[in-house]
């Protein structure tokens, strides 16, 4: 039930900003990449790569406005535990793959010069995946929120297109653990990215 509701939200939000985003602002493709992990209480975890590839609903060109972001994100994190009684080694196996969709809602300061500006905010996500542990597939809890803090810099403007740098720190809001990480009580994920947007400047 609580998936059905999650992705039944997610579609509704989306919806909305394509609504508003036809209406009011403007559209683009953002492209990231960098590194994931998790903070554990228990266990002790190494950064695997992540990567983002989804939709930018942002409005006109204004000091303070809000983006939203659908975004198709891959994460994750090689693991071992904190007594080094499973050590680390870099085998399919010891590594949590992670997928999700994430709907991020980002207020903007945009400064004076109208190239930069700083982001905070919060994503929602479903995630799906886990790893193998002790020879059983373990898996996160599938609802996540997080808080991300961010740059932007707009590098390129020129007719149609608008090009930006975006650098961006997220950090897990809840507990994803859900126990499958006994004897861990809690797990929080962390991601830190670099990414590229592609603006319509319409």
């Amino acid at each position: 039930m609580k998936n059905q509701f999650l992705i039944g939200l997610l579609s509704l939000l989306l919806s909305f900003v394509s609504v508003y985003a036809q209406g009011h602002g403007k559209i683009g493709i953002r492209v990231a990449g960098g590194i994931s992990s998790l903070h554990d209480d228990v266990y002790k975890f190494s950064p695997a790569p992540a990567y983002s590839l989804g939709l930018i609903f942002m409005e006109q060109n204004k000091p303070f406005f809000v983006k939203y972001e659908l975004l198709v994100e891959t994460k994750g994190a090689w693991y071992k535990q904190a007594n080094n009684a499973y050590p680390l080694s870099l085998t399919p196996k010891n590594r949590f793959n992670l997928a999700s969709m994430s709907l991020y809602i980002l207020p903007v300061f945009r400064f004076k010069d109208g190239k930069q500006s700083l982001i905070s905010g919060v994503s929602l996500s479903y995630l799906v995946g886990g790893a193998q542990i002790n020879g059983e597939i373990t898996r996160l809890s599938p609802f996540d929120a997080a808080i991300a803090l961010g740059y932007n810099y707009a590098f390129f403007k020129k007719g149609f297109l608008i090009m930006q740098i975006e650098p961006r720190l997220n950090y897990s809001l809840f507990n994803i653990n859900k126990h499958a990480l006994s004897p861990s009580r809690w797990t929080r994920n962390i991601v830190a990215q670099l990414g590229l947007n592609f603006v319509l400047n319409k």
